[in-house]
């Protein structure tokens, strides 16, 4: 069994959590473990790729990661990327199943599978759910992936990537890419650098077009926060027009944070299709901003702290809706703030002006987009349907 470490992610404690509570533990389950350490960006991808060359074709592997979603975005990436074709379809490849050992900073998807209290993500009962769910194959569930092409002015692709927990832009984007920036900084441990990224952020609005893409063998759907379910939405999805505060999309996970659920209807109305949640916040539909000004942009402000403050407070954002002053609440039947889509892909096509807009985020890696290009990001179809990732996940 192979069990990939990142030495360095989060606050650096995976080493020696593996050496104290998972291999005395896996020990008992499995006498041979063989335990790689990565040593640089992308070296997960290949200790898994070398792995699975050992293996047969379409047969089926186990891989425990010790890290957080970047080390599992490297290995997936590293698989997948090989056998994908434009169109996100994946050739048969082996079936890979996960066990996490949450050792990264905000580990989104492991607190997804395994919702935490408010102090259970330092408990070392609460890391070794995953590990525990291996050993006594008690469950696992899928992991769909979401596949993002960048396209140039003329239609050629220039790059692509694979995320598992979130693909994004405008201030999500904005936020990691700060963020990468103030990395290392030991007034800002931990989640901290994400705070104060957003701040430097908040201020922006970022210019672009989007459409929508319908699921496989469905539609579009958009929730209402009045009925508190999914419906057809209430205008065309086509093309969606900017500014935009906020656009991300999750998969997997209904959270990026043990506690920031940003998509949190992910669990709670659990999508009957393969399909991505999608958050979008528009400035322009608050009734107080009337056009792209420093003043509208102070004021609105408010309305996007209260939709990210909202997000840790168990999802309360999705239910906001505007009032005629322009603040936010949960009572009425004003427009919804937060625009929540459940789609089977988008397109995101910014200003060339905008350099700000031309960034996007995939599981934590920034790229940028070309003048005239855009992103086309849908889900992953893999030809052989019995062939899949998936992650061990009791849940207790």
């Amino acid at each position: 069994m192979l069990l990939i470490s990142n030495p360095v992610c989060g606050d650096k404690s995976g080493p020696q959590f593996l050496v104290e509570q998972v291999l005395p533990l896996i020990s008992s389950y499995r006498k041979s473990v063989k335990v790689i350490e990565t040593t640089h960006t992308g070296h997960a991808g290949v200790i898994a790729q070398e792995y699975l060359a050992t293996l047969e074709p379409e047969s089926s592997a186990t891989i425990i990661v010790s890290g957080g979603d970047g080390t599992l975005h490297e290995i997936v990436n590293a698989l997948c990327l090989p056998y994908i074709d434009k169109n996100g379809v994946v050739a048969p490849i082996p079936a890979v199943s996960f066990a996490l050992i949450p050792s990264g900073t905000a580990n989104a998807l492991y607190s997804t599978l395994f919702p935490p209290s408010s102090h259970a993500t330092d408990n070392p009962d609460y890391k070794l759910k995953s590990i525990r769910s291996l050993m006594d194959s008690s469950s696992s569930v899928p992991l769909s992936l979401q596949h993002t092409v960048i396209l140039d002015g003329g239609g050629v692709m220039t790059s692509q990537i694979i995320s598992a927990v979130v693909t994004s832009t405008s201030l999500h984007a904005a936020i990691l890419h700060t963020a990468e920036e103030l990395r290392g900084r030991e007034d800002l441990p931990g989640l901290m650098r994400f705070k104060a990224a957003a701040q430097q952020n908040i201020l922006n609005w970022y210019k672009s077009q989007i459409m929508l893409i319908d699921p496989v063998g469905g539609k579009v759907a958009q929730y209402n926060p009045n009925t508190h379910s999914f419906q057809s939405p209430a205008q065309p999805t086509s093309s969606l027009p900017g500014p935009f505060e906020y656009f991300l999309s999750t998969i997997n996970v209904d959270r990026l944070e043990p506690h920031f659920q940003i998509t949190p209807l992910f669990s709670k109305l659990p999508p009957t299709e393969a399909s991505m949640d999608l958050v979008v916040v528009r400035p322009n539909r608050n009734p107080r901003v009337l056009s792209d000004t420093l003043d509208d942009r102070t004021r609105f402000v408010e309305t996007a702290t209260t939709v990210l403050q909202s997000a840790y407070k168990e999802g309360k954002h999705v239910e906001f809706r505007y009032q005629s002053d322009g603040s936010c609440s949960e009572e009425g039947s004003g427009e919804p703030v937060v625009e929540y889509f459940r789609c089977g892909g988008w397109e995101w096509t910014p200003e060339p002006t905008d350099e700000l807009a031309q960034l996007l985020c995939a599981d934590g890696a920034i790229l940028k987009i070309g003048d005239g290009g855009k992103a086309s990001c849908r889900l992953v179809t893999f030809t052989n349907p019995d062939i899949q990732f998936r992650v061990f996940s009791r849940r207790e």
